[in-house]
């Protein structure tokens, strides 16, 4: 019961987040195309809070080469020349050098663009682009808290989806309120970074873990911690004058290479070694998982070693890598849930249906009988009309569970038969087997039935004697320890055991472990559905029933 309310509260907060994040980005894009202006203009930090400007073509009163000194800007000023956060057609006035004598410049902002192009442009297409992949990767998060918010592994990869994107949404928060959007760009930076050390934490929930692979994972934690560091600094140096974020001791090489490429190498270094060490469904759910996110990692390395070793690269180049690398990440976990199952998406399939079915069944009901009670009541007063629609309303409200019913045996009959007879066929052999009186036989039919049913590629029970030894397992073995215990189906990898085979369900019957039933991965690679593995569990408690109930006849 406590196990269920925790997956609740897990459940209601990853999807509240998941809410929270899309409505930031439509907020984020309604900024770009609405309020978000540019200052257009290019500089380099000549000395701490002194930018040279370097291209001012888009600002006829200044000049290339003139020195902007940002000591005697205000620090919301600082903060809009730094990161070009001003509205459309706001005032800035700017001090400079230019020969040695001081000036004011104004300048005005114009609309902004995507590198030198309007956001509504065709060659606008890998902003849009990246767009799209904030939203599904947030409906993909979404997607995971829903089915399998009991999931440790579940949990973390939304954390991990949403953190990458409102990292990226929130460093290009542009509202024109330089303190939120200063806070809000931390906060963006921040959390972006904590989502490598989500991607690093999601490898090492598969068991065994080398010490490599804790060393990598180490690693990540502490270039997340030193990034995140560098961001803080960096702001509030630029609001207080303490120290510059573009000087050479926060933007130097060293200072990128921590900030900006260390904490996506080694998560990804780490992810790798964590696929390598796995096997079996492991694995695959491990690869396929992450295997889109390793691309976009792959990619963010690429791009910012460019960007670090290569300065006078096009940085739109790079940004283009980023947002095609932000679309493919949705596209590869979209193909593992449909190809490779790595939620159950049967289950959500069979839900959307559902709901689609009996809204469609419910208003188009409401419609046609309110359409035919206003024909036939064309006459009648207002308050009969109320009084009718109000009782039409409340009808169909009641009978909303009984057509749910109905339909849900019809889809699921439809669409998703052989699913559900091979579930119901091991239900059956769980109901069965208290009542066989030959051992061997339940045992025969039990791993034809999971090999027939369940698709599993090994089927192998272990038996317990008088004594607790378990012929073909070591007495000593975790996964025996781990049964006796927890009296629960176990993954013999979490727990370091030496048996052959992906998960040990246990044969209990009266509070005793009698056997265990382990199973090695499906034949296609994929992971067992939830329901599938109760029923499994059930196949498993009807064997200890009939160990329970040989043993005490024949005593």
């Amino acid at each position: 019961m406590r196990q269920a309310s925790g997956a609740s509260v897990w459940q209601g907060a990853l999807l509240s987040a998941c809410a929270l994040v899309a409505v930031t980005i439509i907020a984020q894009v309604s900024l770009h195309l609405t309020v978000w202006g540019g200052l257009h203009v290019r500089g380099t930090t000549a000395q701490p809070f002194i930018d040279r400007v370097t291209d001012a073509s888009a600002q006829p009163a200044l000049r290339t080469g003139d020195l902007v000194e940002l000591r005697k800007l205000s620090p919301e000023q600082r903060f809009a020349w730094r990161y070009h956060d001003a509205r459309v057609g706001e005032r800035l006035t700017i001090p400079i050098r230019r020969g040695g004598i001081s000036h004011a410049i104004p300048i005005v902002a114009s609309k902004a663009q995507y590198f030198g192009r309007p956001f509504f442009s065709a060659a606008s297409w890998p902003y849009w682009l990246a767009v799209a992949g904030y939203f599904w990767l947030t409906l993909f998060a979404a997607l995971i808290a829903w089915r399998r918010p009991d999931s440790a592994e579940a949990r973390v990869l939304t954390l991990l989806l949403l953190t990458t994107v409102t990292g990226t949404v929130l460093v290009n928060w542009r509202a024109t309120i330089p303190a939120l959007d200063d806070a809000l760009y931390v906060l963006g930076a921040v959390l972006g970074t904590i989502a490598s050390a989500f991607l690093a934490a999601y490898a090492m929930l598969f068991a065994p873990a080398s010490n490599l692979r804790r060393l990598l994972a180490w690693l990540s934690y502490v270039s997340v911690a030193i990034a995140c560091a560098i961001v803080i600094v960096g702001a509030v140096g630029l609001w207080t004058l303490t120290i510059d974020p573009a000087g050479q001791v926060l933007s130097g090489k060293p200072a990128q290479i921590a900030y900006n490429f260390l904490p996506f190498l080694f998560p990804l270094v780490c992810t790798i070694v964590a696929i390598a060490e796995t096997r079996g469904g492991e694995r695959t759910r491990l690869a396929w998982a992450t295997g889109s996110l390793g691309v976009l990692y792959a990619a963010y390395c690429a791009a910012e070693i460019a960007i670090i070793f290569f300065p006078s690269i096009d940085v739109s180049a790079a940004f283009l890598i980023a947002n095609v690398a932000i679309f493919i990440a949705p596209l590869g976990l979209t193909y593992a849930l449909l190809r490779r199952h790595l939620l159950d998406f049967a289950f959500v399939l069979n839900r959307a249906a559902i709901f689609t079915t009996v809204s469609l069944i419910v208003v188009g009901l409401f419609v046609l009988l309110e359409w035919a009670l206003g024909t036939w009541l064309a006459r009648a007063s207002h308050a009969t009309n109320v009084a009718f629609n109000g009782t039409l309303a409340l009808m169909l409200g009641l009978s909303v569970h009984y057509i749910h019913g109905r339909v849900e045996h019809v889809i699921d009959n439809l669409f998703f038969r052989k699913r559900h007879r091979d579930e119901q066929a091991l239900r059956a052999l769980a109901n069965e087997a208290p009542y066989f009186t030959d051992v061997n036989a339940l045992l025969e039919e039990t791993i034809r039935a999971l090999q027939t049913y369940a698709d599993a590629s090994s089927v192998t029970p272990l038996i317990g004697d008088s004594d607790g030894r378990f012929t073909g397992a070591d007495g000593d073995d975790p996964a025996i320890a781990a049964l006796r215990t927890s009296r629960k189906p176990i993954h013999l990898h979490n727990v370091g055991s030496r048996l052959a085979g992906e998960f040990a369900f246990p044969m209990v019957s009266r509070g005793r472990l009698l056997g265990a039933l382990v199973l090695g991965c499906k034949r296609s690679g994929d992971s067992y559905a939830p329901d599938e593995s109760d029923a499994i569990r059930h196949v498993a408690y009807g064997i200890g029933a009939a160990l329970d109930l040989t043993a005490r006849a024949q005593s």
